[in-house]
């Protein structure tokens, strides 16, 4: 009993230590600070490190010290809520925003839109994930694929009525979905 006392004693100081050496800061930044929205739907960090924001005024980038907002006059769907960002293989980054889905070239600085929203705004909620092979996958009611030889989104329903806004690519290979009834 004595040993065991010991020991439960011992773990606890232990662990009290180490949880005194944390220190953590935070740090709230704002439209004062350049933030185009108050309000963040979704961060990423991009294989350069630098941080991206989806706002209801569409995609930021924070490279430390300051905030620059995504804006390419030929890509008109940059407008609007940013939901969802992802990194591909080529240093592409993918997004999901109201007016449709698209990539920003993380290489060239070409913004491109992909598929454009004609039903006048797309759900509240989206998802983006890049499985193992490369394969960028989108979830926002319908789910898409990129194919990458002919360039276009393809509409990928396995089963009839399943809506999904969560997709997750896990280390093993399997591309999760989430419905929207909450059935995986």
């Amino acid at each position: 009993m004595k040993r065991t006392l010991l020991f439960v004693l011992l773990l606890a100081t232990t662990l009290i230590g180490r949880t005194q050496n944390i220190s953590v800061q935070f740090r709230n930044f704002s439209t004062d600070d350049g933030l185009p929205d108050n309000s963040v739907r979704a961060i990423f960090q991009d294989s350069d490190g630098l941080i991206w924001l989806c706002t209801r005024e569409g995609i930021c980038m924070y490279d430390g010290l300051h905030f620059k907002q995504l804006e390419d006059p030929s890509c008109d769907i940059l407008d609007g809520l940013a939901m969802s960002l992802a990194e591909d293989a080529q240093h592409r980054l993918w997004f999901i925003t109201t007016r449709g889905i698209g990539f920003h070239d993380l290489t060239t600085g070409e913004t491109r839109a992909v598929r454009r929203n004609t039903s006048g705004g797309l759900v509240g909620a989206a998802g983006i994930a890049v499985d193992r092979n490369g394969m960028v996958w989108f979830a926002n009611e319908d789910i898409f694929f990129w194919d990458p030889e002919r360039e276009v989104l393809v509409d990928y329903s396995p089963v009839a009525l399943f809506r999904s806004n969560t997709v997750v690519a896990d280390s093993n290979g399997t591309t999760w979905f989430l419905s929207t009834s909450g059935d995986l």
